[in-house]
């Protein structure tokens, strides 16, 4: 486990469990309306910052698809030597200063696979756009594997 990843994934569950609350309190909507809810989280000082943006699509039996995708930013320290620092922190996060990287330690994938752990997640996908992914039981506090998956690396075809 790398150690970052996994303190950025404790960092973000109580968002994610938020996230999956409000999914819980929309259960009698079908899947497909309004089924995305998102938060970013992010962790970090003065000059660099990690950020997390986790996702949850509602899918058809009561089951949750979770989006990670964790980037991290350097800020200029001209913007504020030079007299010129952002207004506010959401200007500062929508329009990001720096150059914008991923993290080795704390690439998307990474921080997917320690939150999928902390919350009970199956199959966590490593896609090469950064779009980390796993799924997730709604109803269920450890997730059941669905039938007839083979490993925990099998991706995980959605419910239909």
């Amino acid at each position: 486990m790398y150690p970052f990843a996994a303190m950025t994934a404790q960092k973000v569950e109580p968002a994610l469990r938020e996230l999956l609350e409000l999914c819980r309190r929309r259960e009698g909507r079908p899947a497909g309306i309004h089924a995305l809810f998102e938060a970013t989280c992010s962790i970090g000082g003065d000059n660099d910052t990690s950020y997390v943006r986790v996702s949850v699509e509602r899918l058809p039996r009561d089951w949750v698809k979770i989006y990670v995708y964790a980037w991290n930013v350097g800020h200029d320290l001209a913007r504020y030597v030079g007299g010129n620092p952002p207004p506010s922190w959401n200007d500062e996060l929508l329009r990001l200063r720096g150059p914008v990287s991923p993290h080795q330690s704390n690439s998307s994938w990474r921080v997917a696979e320690a939150l999928c752990a902390l919350v009970g997640g199956t199959n966590v996908a490593r896609p090469e756009d950064g779009l980390a992914s796993f799924s997730l039981a709604l109803n269920s506090a450890v997730a059941p594997k669905p039938p007839g998956e083979q490993s925990s690396n099998a991706p995980l075809d959605p419910p239909k």
